[in-house]
């Protein structure tokens, strides 16, 4: 079910990028909801656009300034050595995802940050979804 729920990120893969592999450091996957950002760049509105793009009823009551600290969080918790699937196993146990729709959101926000945001990592969400 975790898989079919992530698959929607697939909608917004674009391509692949080149992956970054190393170890896990010592900062704890918490992170993903606890760094606020402020401005909107170029590639926070590619973000949002692509989150946006699929109709998720939980992406439409969240705010664009939660979405873009979101997908940050993601890019940064991956930038930290975290795997994909560890970005998606901590949403999923700490968001308390229990429908598709809860997967399609978080695989939604992961897949739009790894593409717009942290785009070094798209080949890896790439990679997660095709295994």
């Amino acid at each position: 079910m975790l898989t079919l729920g992530i698959i929607a990120a697939t909608t917004i893969l674009t391509g692949c990028g080149s992956s970054k592999t190393s170890a896990p450091k010592s900062a704890p996957v918490e992170t993903i909801m606890e760094t606020p950002f402020s401005a909107q760049s170029t590639e926070e509105d590619d973000y949002i656009t692509r989150v946006r793009s699929v109709d998720n009823s939980i992406i439409a009551g969240t705010s664009n300034k939660d979405l873009i600290n979101l997908g940050h969080n993601v890019c940064d918790v991956l930038d930290q050595g975290y795997t994909v699937s560890m970005v998606v196993e901590y949403m999923a146990t700490n968001g308390n995802l229990t429908t598709d729709e809860e997967y399609r959101y978080a695989g939604l926000v992961i897949g739009a940050a790894a593409t717009a945001l942290c785009s070094e990592y798209e080949s890896q969400v790439y990679d997660y979804l095709n295994q």
